[in-house]
């Protein structure tokens, strides 16, 4: 039991030294990168990797389709995911957030809103642009009655 107890110590030890050692190389980060950075970095990590998508889906327990809508952006990943993928690449949460962030500070992509594509009331009676336009363009076309 001793021995279990020391090997413990041992491995919480080097986790904390290998913290303090990524603590130290961290870049300050001004905030949380965005979910579509986020699984841009994790995309190319797999791509620098040469693993594939569906091993990654394996690991995450998830479905292809589901990983697929998350490296697309569509979704977030969750903590557990990011973690597991992390560890599947071989890298950490931490590098994988920078390299995302770094990716946010080249392109000058701007933090989005969650809000901004809700600024305009929606009308379900309302309809598409192009179903509306061929009902004008009959109604212009329209023969008013004779008398």
């Amino acid at each position: 039991m001793a021995t279990r107890d020391d090997d413990l110590l041992t491995l919480l030890r080097q986790i904390r030294d290998s913290l303090a050692r990524l603590e130290l190389q961290a870049e300050p980060a001004t905030g949380s990168p965005s979910t579509r950075s986020l699984a841009a970095a994790i995309r190319a990590e797999l791509e620098r990797s040469g693993k594939k998508r569906t091993e990654l889906a394996t690991v995450l327990k998830r479905s292809r389709q589901n990983v697929a809508s998350k490296l697309a952006g569509d979704y977030p990943f969750r903590t557990d995911e990011l973690t597991a993928a992390a560890a599947f690449l071989n890298c950490t949460v931490l590098e994988l957030m920078q390299s995302a962030l770094r990716q946010e500070a080249k392109t000058n992509m701007p933090v989005q809103d969650a809000s901004a594509g809700f600024d305009r009331r929606i009308n379900m009676y309302e309809q598409p642009p192009r179903a509306a336009a061929v009902t004008r363009r009959q109604a212009e076309n329209r023969v008013a009655p004779s008398p």
